[in-house]
Parts: C-alpha cells; structure tokens; sequence
C-alpha cells in the first residue's frame, strides 16, 4: 500500500484508460476497479495487455448516479442501482475511455451532495482522497464518486506494481504523444 499518492501521476497514468469493470464490497470497505491503460515500458513497445486493477481501500462513501438520457440532461430519469449492479452496469458501457486528466483529489470533507443519486454507501468517517469517474453514451450516463484512504496496483497477471512504476508508464506513454514517438 501507499502512504501518500502522487495525485497528479494517477491522474496522468488513468487518463484515457478504458474503464472496464468495478467491484465493491461494503463489508469489507474494498473496491476494485480494472482499466486498459495506456502505458509505455522504458524501452519498448507497449505491453501486448495493459489492463491493471486497482484495489482502494478504506472506503467509506460511495455514491453513484446513473441516468437515461446525457449528463447535462437535468430532467433525465435516475436509474436506481443496487451496489450488487455495479459491475454489469460498468460492463455495460463497453469499456469507454475515461477523460479530463482530473479523477484524483485531496479531500478533507466527505459531505458533498448529490441532487439525485441511484446509490450511496457512507460510513460518514474521513478519508484522505476522492476519485470520480464516469462513462457516457448516446442514451445513457453513469458518474461515480469514491472517497477512499489507500490504494494498490496490479498488473493483468495480477503481479504487484508500485504506484510509482504505475505513474510512470503513463508518464512515458504522454511524453512519447508528445513527442510523436508513436511506438
């Protein structure tokens, strides 16, 4: 586990993943989420499969809203969701890439509020970060906030990746775009 998280790096090392599945167990306040990365190794082509899992820890707030109709639709019906839902309704949007560079924050208050939420988990403890993710199609939008204290990660093998090899890897891949090195 981590003791303090190079935020700014998740955020580089997450940007663009295709978000492909999340599971949560409220006993046991543990999430998993699995993405296809874009990543690079030091010296050569990218891996044949970058999917990662990462594990959070410590949850103690997880809301979600799922809509019919766009994010911006205030009049869209909220689709309540059983937290048991949560990985078919993320299956369901097809493994869509994640965007706008900003998933992971600081937090010191857990107490924002939602409008209409489709499900909430809330221990009402503090916790140190907060990732939010969404998926958005024509007809439908899922947006997901998770407040969360630690994290892992690990590779399609399941093989323990340090946050900082993590980061890095996203960080060569942009640097490369930058660069037009298009391995």
């Amino acid at each position: 586990m981590s003791s303090e998280i190079d935020i700014q790096g998740l955020n580089t090392a997450l940007t663009e993943a295709k978000w492909l599945d999340f599971e949560f167990n409220p006993a046991s306040r543990l999430a998993t989420a699995s993405f296809k990365v874009l990543t690079l190794p030091p010296e050569s082509f990218p891996p044949e499969d970058s999917t990662v899992y990462l594990s959070f820890y410590s949850i103690n707030r997880l809301v979600g809203i799922y809509k019919n109709g766009r994010w911006d639709d205030k009049e869209a019906e909220t689709i309540s969701l059983d937290i048991n839902e949560l990985s078919s309704t993320i299956r369901g949007f097809g493994g869509l890439p994640i965007y706008g560079w900003e998933f992971v924050e600081n937090v010191t208050d857990i107490s924002e509020t939602f409008e209409k939420v489709s499900f909430e988990f809330n221990t009402n403890e503090k916790n140190f970060y907060k990732l939010r993710l969404f998926q958005a199609s024509s007809s439908q939008y899922f947006e997901m906030h998770l407040w969360f204290n630690d994290l892992t990660v690990k590779d399609f093998n399941s093989n323990s990746l340090s946050l900082e090899e993590f980061i890095a890897g996203g960080k060569r891949f942009w640097e490369a775009v930058h660069k037009k090195d298009f391995r």
